[in-house]
């Protein structure tokens, strides 16, 4: 999908499923397991304009919350250590026991532990196509922030 999305807008990307060996271009998209591959990257000491993290649902049920916290964290915290200064992290969240406060308190502490410095630039969640009654704030699960990094 994603590859699709460049062409549709005039761009070309290139896609690496992380085991193959390629030219770095402009517009690169990897697919492949996030923990091994940001671990990779921070060891190789690639930098990136920007990382998007989207994970499935962590947090299905209220008691796998603290651990859902702990991988949010994690996962965070991998994407910091291989962003360049100014660059963008667009953190996700689609797990109904998990807040935005939750979310931006997570990525904030990640920041704070490599000495990193994050100023939220924009939220967004659910677009109109996915309506939330009232009454049911569990239906407002997707968090999405978009933060630039110093």
């Amino acid at each position: 999908a994603c590859e699709r999305n460049f062409r549709l807008n005039g761009l070309h990307a290139q896609v690496s499923s992380g085991t193959e060996q390629f030219q770095p271009t402009q517009n690169m998209i990897h697919l492949a397991d996030c923990w091994e591959f940001l671990r990779n990257a921070a060891e190789a000491k690639d930098a990136f304009d920007i990382v998007v993290c989207d994970p499935p649902s962590m947090a299905p049920r209220v008691s796998a919350r603290p651990q859902a916290l702990k991988a949010y964290g994690s996962l965070n915290q991998g994407a910091l250590k291989v962003l360049r200064p100014g660059g963008r992290l667009i953190s996700c969240s689609c797990s109904s026991h998990i807040t935005r406060k939750d979310l931006l308190n997570t990525v904030q502490e990640a920041a704070q532990l490599l000495g990193r410095s994050v100023v939220l630039e924009e939220e967004g969640s659910a677009g109109a196509d996915h309506p939330t009654r009232r009454g049911f704030p569990e239906g407002e699960y997707l968090q999405v922030l978009h933060f630039i990094v110093q």
